[in-house]
């Protein structure tokens, strides 16, 4: 087998051993899930959070090893906000549906050659491109909040993961990407207070925080 072969095809026995075993970190499997099938909206999601990692406004918060426990964790947000707001899917409202690029539709085919991981990479800077001008517009809008500190909940799992899924509600609405400033101009509208016992959302409640977002927002 060709050691990429070989990759995958470990990676996919341990994922069938280990989903249906003693449960296995999630952070893991979804870095696992990425080995096997790197164009998969798991293994996109995974790439474009490091992307985001890298740069600003996000720039070494997410917890990429299981030892920084100060950093914000990621198996939720990449399940939950981030892996359907990227996959390469045009019947979806997703980033790749509303990127405007000659040569995006190689990308559907999944077959991997020097000019499709070309436009892959072009796809993947798009991606966190758009989602660091969005949530610099988060950030410009509620600078006070921009910390990690637990007092506040808007560098939490739930709001970060609401803010996505209505980044994807945005594109529904408005049918395409927007800048800094347009972001930063709907979000001004966003009458919420982050400190904890104020943020009424908590857990899986990102579903709820997004329509908040979309109801004040997305006008």
């Amino acid at each position: 087998m060709r050691k990429e072969d070989k990759i995958k095809f470990e990676s996919e026995i341990f994922l069938q051993i280990n989903s249906n075993q003693k449960k296995v970190d999630t952070a893991l499997l979804q870095h696992i899930e990425s080995i096997k099938d790197p164009y998969s909206a798991i293994g996109i999601a995974r790439k474009v959070l490091t992307l985001l990692n890298e740069n600003h406004p996000f720039l070494d918060t997410f917890q990429v090893y299981s030892f920084e426990t100060k950093k914000i964790k990621t198996p939720s947000i990449i399940n939950w906000g981030l892996k359907d707001l990227v996959e390469i899917n045009e019947a979806k409202n997703t980033l790749f549906k509303y990127w405007n690029h000659d040569n995006k539709n190689i990308l559907l085919s999944g077959e991997s050659s020097d000019e499709f991981d070309a436009v892959y990479e072009e796809y993947l800077k798009f991606c966190a491109n758009i989602i660091s001008q969005y949530f610099n517009a988060v950030r410009t809008n509620f600078k006070d909040s921009w910390t990690l500190d637990k007092k506040c909940k808007l560098l939490s799992v739930t709001s970060i993961t609401g803010f996505l899924i209505s980044l994807r509600m945005s594109l529904e609405i408005y049918k395409k990407v927007h800048d800094f400033y347009f972001y930063k101009d709907k979000l001004s509208n966003l009458n919420i207070d982050f400190n904890k016992g104020q943020f009424g959302y908590t857990s899986s409640h990102w579903h709820r925080f997004a329509e908040e977002i979309k109801n004040q927002c997305w006008k």
